[in-house]
């Protein structure tokens, strides 16, 4: 592994991380003045309230039972497909996005279109292209990263159309993949929504090298208000535990 390609893994860690800060602190933010009081402690039900003292904003209810955990309120009215036999402890988990959301029912698994996964889809699949099919004159004077599929990032996006540009401007070879290539990614800067990405991979996969099952492409990813929800919950769950350990000592 060369430095660049360890410094572009670091950069994509600590941008991971700063993220999920991100989240972590709006949520302390949003449930700052919160008081969690339990409203019922049975044997097959247990309901926390979480809520501030004086007004409603994000108030919640986290409900316990034996055939799943739900949590309504004034944030997404959510649902997980585990019990309450997995406790608050699942709730307050360190692995947020990605756990949480996995045992969300699916009806409550909102996405919303990703501009740098659709982007990272055409980049990757081109690489791709460029990787099996092109003169090793040409192929050896591209971006590092742009010769292996696994290197690409959206971030790379700009550095990406510049050069698609400058090749198709290049007379001094004949792949004219660069110029259908140009067309189609200037069409791509359209792209708002994720039926839109499915419907211009669906008409350029054979353009922009897809493949016939361009539609295993991913574009989209859980929406960033379900995350956010997600995150409170956590944070709320976080002060349960911490509430129920100082009962108890």
């Amino acid at each position: 592994m060369d430095d660049k390609y360890e410094t572009q893994r670091r950069a994509a860690i600590a941008k991971r991380k700063k993220t999920e800060q991100d989240y972590r602190d709006r949520a302390a933010e949003n449930l700052v003045d919160h008081e969690y009081t339990c409203i019922a402690d049975q044997k097959d039900a247990v309901i926390w309230r979480c809520k501030a003292a004086k007004n409603t904003f994000y108030a919640f209810d986290i409900m316990m039972t034996r055939f799943g955990i739900a949590v309504v309120g004034d944030i997404d009215n959510l649902t997980f497909s585990v019990g309450m036999g997995y406790g608050i402890e699942f709730l307050a988990g360190d692995d947020v996005t990605y756990y949480l959301h996995t045992k969300l029912s699916e009806v409550c698994k909102k996405r919303s279109f990703s501009e740098d996964l659709f982007r990272e889809v055409l980049m990757r699949n081109i690489a791709q292209a460029l990787r099996e099919e092109c003169e090793e004159e040409m192929f050896e004077s591209l971006p590092e990263w742009l010769q292996d599929p696994d290197r690409v990032d959206a971030a790379q996006w700009p550095e990406f159309r510049q050069l698609v540009l400058a090749k198709r401007r290049d007379m001094s070879h004949t792949d004219d993949r660069w110029m259908h290539w140009d067309d189609a990614l200037d069409a791509a800067h359209e792209i708002t929504f994720t039926d839109e990405a499915m419907m211009f991979m669906r008409d350029n996969s054979e353009a922009l090298c897809l493949g016939d099952e361009w539609y295993e492409n991913r574009v989209d990813e859980p929406s960033q208000g379900l995350v956010q929800c997600l995150y409170m919950i956590n944070h709320a769950a976080r002060a349960i535990m911490a509430q129920k350990a100082q009962a108890a000592a």
